[in-house]
């Protein structure tokens, strides 16, 4: 028989059948009021969420008066806000699903002209459906107060069962102060307009509400998204936290039908901006496609789609090419800050020292434990490590190469001679790396500066012709004879700039921010520990 014995129904499940399949206790499973069957459902249809709805601390927004306007510090309250919000919603949801609240939460749209044409409350709503947990604010409270009247007067027992259910899950599902606050509103409604639809609106409502500086600070979070992509997630570019935040913020924007299709190109250019070269390919092709208008971004976008739908599609897309690269061991960036410090870190491999394999490292090794293997290893990979870098400083004379085994290093030379950018310097104490005087030099530099130069002896001339290539130094004029001319205060010196330590960091930091090059962290950590540490 094989397959053809669990084909035992005489007749196909009707579509509307399947489509409520995730419904695990149906209305008229409720049971009578007063039954004990009847108490024991109540209970199971208002067990409340394992983490509560919770009203925000700073009604979302949260602005720092220490930052410019645009700084990251801004918008990050907004967007993990609404994720946070999110994902107490959609757990909502999936109970409301389950219990079978359908008929109470898939909300019709209001015809306006048969209500002020007097018609029947059955007559005044549209076939349309929104359920209320994807889009509360596309509705106001008069209403939801209107449909909730419906409910309470004209729909059937166990549907105003539900309406009842819903008030109390949502009630045992918020903590105090989100009760409080809600309680304001509720407890002014006439009693034939409470119940368990106005009850989770203001709920809703209270959780997140949109006004215009929530929205403002949205758009200028995803404008900052446009500007410094996955770059300024120092948790090694993370596609998946860009993703839930994106997604977060464009559904409530859309809401509002302040969602455009400037924003889908916004989305992509963003996504192009990392340090993985096959990612950022894919996405600014993308936003080049976006640019010019082309509506099939993807094979799954049609034409009619909504900037939603396209920008959904968009960051499926970006998760799964990020998982696969991933999983692949080919998304090697590192935390900001972090170093690579596997066996793998000088071929590009990263392996177990227990196991051998690639991805694995003997902290999270579920092989049983090789102590002599892993010391070998490890012995291994420090000779390596050492070897590595002796020879990176033979190929580099005067070069102190760091140990970390990333791309930037700084050189250092004797006599307080440094290289950055590939630029010699020299070190004054007073004056910090330039290209003119050294500590001892800067009283005679200070007199004369634009006549002063070094000796033809000093180590630092004698550097600058090697770098250049000439087999002998340049011969310099012989330093100025003292004079007895006092020097010029510090603040009358047209070449001294003059920062305060908390002005010059806040400078570094919004450089860093604000640029859109891989490197500028490894840039601002050079300038802070050359300049403030």
């Amino acid at each position: 028989m094989g397959h053809a014995s669990k084909f035992v129904m005489d007749h196909e499940i009707p579509d509307n059948q399947i489509q409520g399949c995730d419904i695990i206790f149906r209305r008229e499973h409720y049971g009578e009021p007063g039954t004990t069957e009847h108490h024991k459902n109540a209970i199971l249809a208002t067990t409340p969420l394992t983490e509560k709805f919770s009203v925000p601390r700073h009604k979302v927004i949260s602005w720092d008066s220490g930052r410019q306007e645009g700084d990251q510090v801004n918008f990050q309250h907004i967007q993990k806000q609404v994720v946070g919000v999110l994902h107490r919603v959609t757990d909502a949801k999936h109970h409301a699903v389950a219990m079978d609240f359908g008929e109470i939460t898939n909300l019709p749209h209001l015809n306006r002209r048969a209500l002020a044409a007097g018609k029947p409350l059955r007559e005044i709503w549209d076939d349309s459906e929104t359920n209320i947990f994807d889009a509360w604010d596309k509705f106001n409270l008069d209403e939801i107060k209107l449909f909730q009247l419906c409910i309470n007067k004209w729909f059937s027992a166990e549907n105003r069962t539900a309406s009842s259910w819903l008030q109390i899950f949502v009630f045992k599902s918020s903590t105090d102060s989100l009760r409080t606050a809600v309680a304001k509103k509720y407890d002014k409604l006439d009693k034939t307009c409470k119940g368990g639809l106005t009850y989770l609106y203001l709920t809703l409502c209270a959780m997140f509400q949109m006004n215009k500086d929530v929205k403002q600070a949205m758009l200028n979070f995803l404008e900052l998204f446009k500007k410094q992509g996955l770059a300024r997630y120092t948790n090694g570019e993370n596609v998946e936290q860009a993703s839930e935040e994106l997604i977060g913020v464009c559904h409530r924007l859309d809401a509002v039908n302040a969602l455009t299709d400037e924003h889908v190109v916004d989305i992509c250019t963003g996504m192009g901006i990392c340090q993985n070269d096959r990612f950022r390919g894919i996405f600014k092709l993308l936003a080049q496609k976006a640019d010019i208008g082309e509506s099939n971004l993807l094979p799954e976008c049609a034409p009619s789609d909504s900037p939603l739908d396209q920008i959904e599609a968009i960051l499926d897309l970006a998760c799964d090419k990020y998982d696969a690269l991933s999983t692949a061991n080919k998304w090697n960036v590192s935390a900001k800050g972090g170093r690579n410090t596997m066996a793998g870190a000088f071929t590009g491999k990263l392996k177990c020292w227990n196991c051998d394999k690639e991805g694995c490292n003997v902290s999270k090794c579920d092989q049983p434990k090789n102590q002599a293997k892993i010391d070998k290893n490890k012995k291994a990979f420090m000779e390596n490590k050492k070897k590595k870098s002796e020879d990176k400083t033979k190929s580099n004379p005067g070069t102190n190469v760091g140990s970390g085994g990333g791309d930037y290093q700084r050189k250092k030379w004797s006599a307080g001679m440094l290289e950055q950018n590939g630029v010699l310097m020299v070190n004054c104490k007073v004056c910090g790396p330039n290209l003119s005087h050294t500590t001892g030099f800067h009283k005679e530099w200070n007199r004369n500066r634009a006549n002063f130069t070094l000796p033809d002896t000093h180590p630092y001339v004698k550097a600058r012709a090697l770098v250049a290539g000439t087999q002998t130094p340049p011969t310099c004029p012989p330093a100025p004879a003292p004079t007895t001319a006092p020097a010029p205060a510090p603040s009358a010196n047209p070449d001294t700039l003059t920062f305060s330590r908390r002005d010059l960091e806040a400078k570094i930091t919004r450089a860093e921010r604000n640029s859109t090059d891989p490197n500028a962290s490894a840039m601002a950590s050079m300038m802070r520990e050359m300049l403030l540490n």
